[in-house]
């Protein structure tokens, strides 16, 4: 199952993001980082990551992310906030990476719905802004 995951990931970063996310997602002829947030950050630890790519896929989050070379998974932490029906997923940075082993194709994380604490098929936003190409 994870390598379906990844591979509709993959295929996710090379069509320029998820399609299932686009509603979440305001016109992309933006260069840069785009997106409103929909729940305040204020007051979250670390700092608010921009990502790549998302998409929810058999109650798993997959997520990629820049990183310098050493990003780990405990170097992010994604924070849930309940707004009405919806779990909203806000990834948060807290250990910068310095590295200057640049990954290429960024860090891929996955969580799964019971490590981020949600029900099976919860419908989920995702809060982090999004960045156009690695």
């Amino acid at each position: 199952m994870l390598r379906t995951i990844a591979a509709t990931l993959t295929l996710c970063v090379l069509t320029g993001g998820c399609a299932m996310l686009d509603r979440f997602l305001p016109d992309r002829g933006e260069p840069t980082a785009h997106r409103q947030i929909v729940v305040s950050t204020e007051g979250m630890p670390g700092v608010l990551e921009p990502i790549h790519a998302a998409a929810i896929i058999a109650d798993h989050a997959v997520f990629r992310v820049t990183s310098g070379g050493c990003t780990e998974r405990d170097d992010i932490q994604p924070i849930i906030t309940l707004v009405d029906d919806e779990a909203v997923v806000t990834l948060r940075r807290m250990h910068d990476d310095y590295c200057q082993a640049y990954a290429e194709e960024g860090l891929e994380l996955i969580w799964t719905f019971e490590e981020l604490g949600l029900a099976p098929g919860q419908r989920v936003r995702i809060n982090n802004p999004y960045l156009d190409a690695l």
